[in-house]
């Protein structure tokens, strides 16, 4: 009798569920053991989507909310400097400094 070959999971396929087919070779066994929907399972393993559901990204070893993605520093780079008061706003004066200017301000408001 031929042994089964191992299927290929996705990279990005949770590392947990990697582990639990050791113990349960087939996505249903898997999905009976978690409670959750083996449509869920087949597609974490196999295409590699994470899961919406927050109690589903939990049993499957994931953390509750996904990561946004961070700007990239080349969009950074391409915004324009800042005009001249607020750069000597910000990079020129102290906290205590603008503090005052601040207070002055509103003092002299009335």
């Amino acid at each position: 009798m031929k042994k089964k070959p191992k299927p290929k999971f996705h990279p990005r396929a949770p590392l947990r569920l990697k582990k639990l087919w050791k113990d349960y070779p087939a996505h249903y066994r898997i999905a009976k053991y978690l409670n959750v929907n083996p449509a869920e399972v087949w597609k974490a393993l196999m295409k590699g989507k994470e899961p919406v559901n927050q109690d589903v990204r939990t049993k499957f070893g994931l953390p509750r909310k996904p990561r946004k993605p961070r700007a990239a520093r080349a969009i950074k780079a391409d915004t324009p400097p800042l005009p001249d008061y607020l750069q000597w706003w910000r990079y020129e004066l102290t906290k205590t400094e603008r503090e005052t200017i601040i207070h002055l301000q509103y003092i002299n408001r009335y």
